[in-house]
C-alpha cells in the first residue's frame, strides 16, 4: 500500500508543522487508517484535527458519512464539478 504509506508520511510531516486542517480530495471509500485516524494518532490528546473528505460520487459520500464516528471533526462532502472545457474564441 504505497498510497497509504505516503499519506501517513505526509500527514506526519504536516502535523509536525502544526497543520491541523486537511482536505482529502477524491477520498474514495474509507480505508484503514483513514486520514483523521492517522492525524489524531500523532497528537498527544488525539483531537484538534479537522478533515474535509470530498468526492464526486454520492455513494462514496454516503458510505463515508455512515462510517465516520461522531467524535471526529470530519465533513464528508460531494463535489459535482462543472465543465472545465475552454471557451471558443
Amino acid at each position: 500500500m504505497i498510497n497509504r504509506a505516503y499519506t501517513e508520511h505526509a500527514t506526519a510531516a504536516l502535523v509536525g508543522r502544526d497543520i491541523r486542517q486537511f482536505i482529502d480530495l477524491g477520498c474514495g471509500l474509507p480505508a484503514y487508517p483513514a486520514l483523521h485516524e492517522t492525524a489524531a494518532a500523532l497528537l498527544p490528546d488525539g483531537t484538534g484535527v479537522t478533515i474535509a473528505y470530498v468526492d464526486h460520487d454520492p455513494i462514496v459520500t454516503a458510505h463515508t458519512s455512515a462510517l465516520l464516528t461522531p467524535h471526529h471533526r470530519t465533513a464528508p462532502s460531494t463535489y459535482a464539478p462543472t465543465s472545465c472545457a475552454p471557451r471558443a474564441s
